[in-house]
């Protein structure tokens, strides 16, 4: 005959909880066997067994439901089964986790010495990317509908994926419309790649609403990129690109910080 355990050796032996016992009770996965008169329960060396087994599948990524049935009834195909199916459903996961991470890491890189940086232009290449869609301005939210598809092709976030484009001469801002990107590397074959490798990069800030006081962002980026040409010898190509990299929120509006591309070319000595 089999020696049994109470409850307290399980826990005190396997490091199992109480709580943990009975769900798998009430799911089906142990049944030990109970004392007809204190109802105390008592378990063998099979059910502690059984309790390695459950442990086992668990750390291979097998819910319950999936454990119970294979403890039920089960072969090595159906093993092989299970496990390919959860070593498919966590590379997705590894997937998604390595991109989150991404996107951490370069919206903790851009915040780094942020305020310090504002306005302050240096020359930087625009990294390469790929216009899946457009949307005339911002706030057109029908276009949305129809671009939802669009959105939804490519990894990562709405706003990130939005980029104001700014057309320019010296007089004036001539046009502006709304670029859907992807990162070059995600978009499909003959979808259009925007890339500069000499640009002026600032960034600016933008308050939502705009104080009355306060020039709008198009205008400022229009003046600001001028001058600063003017003064280092560039000859700017007339076109820039704006993307919010970062957002905080104050009392009654919101502080958004903007990557800005200014695509240039050298004038000649």
């Amino acid at each position: 005959m089999l020696e049994t355990y109470r409850t307290g050796d399980l826990i005190r032996c396997l490091g199992i909880t109480r709580d943990t016992l009975r769900f798998y009770e009430e799911k089906g996965l142990l049944s030990p066997a109970k004392d007809l008169d204190n109802q105390y329960r008592s378990f063998d060396i099979l059910d502690v067994y059984r309790l390695m087994i459950i442990d086992f599948m668990k750390k291979r990524g097998m819910s319950l439901q999936t454990i119970g049935q294979l403890l039920h009834s089960s072969d090595l195909a159906d093993i092989r089964t299970e496990l390919g199916t959860r070593k498919s459903e966590l590379h997705v996961l590894i997937e998604d986790a390595t991109a989150t991470l991404r996107r951490i890491e370069e919206t903790e890189a851009f915040s780094a010495d942020l305020e310090s940086r504002l306005g302050v232009f240096c020359e930087r290449p625009m990294p390469p990317v790929r216009i899946l869609g457009e949307l005339s301005e911002f706030d057109a939210l029908e276009e949305y509908a129809q671009a939802k598809d669009i959105f939804a092709a490519a990894s990562g976030d709405m706003l990130s994926k939005i980029v104001r484009f700014v057309s320019f001469d010296d007089n004036q801002i001539i046009a502006t419309r709304m670029l859907i990107t992807a990162q070059e590397e995600e978009g499909e074959v003959g979808e259009r790649i925007l890339f500069y490798p000499d640009c002026l990069y600032y960034v600016a800030e933008e308050y939502q609403p705009t104080p009355p006081d306060q020039e709008d962002l198009i205008s400022a980026m229009h003046r600001q990129s001028r001058m600063y040409a003017a003064e280092h010898g560039y000859r700017l190509v007339g076109e820039a690109y704006a993307t919010i990299r970062l957002i905080t929120f104050e009392t009654a509006a919101t502080r958004s910080f903007i990557e800005i591309y200014t695509p240039f070319t050298r004038k000649s000595p």
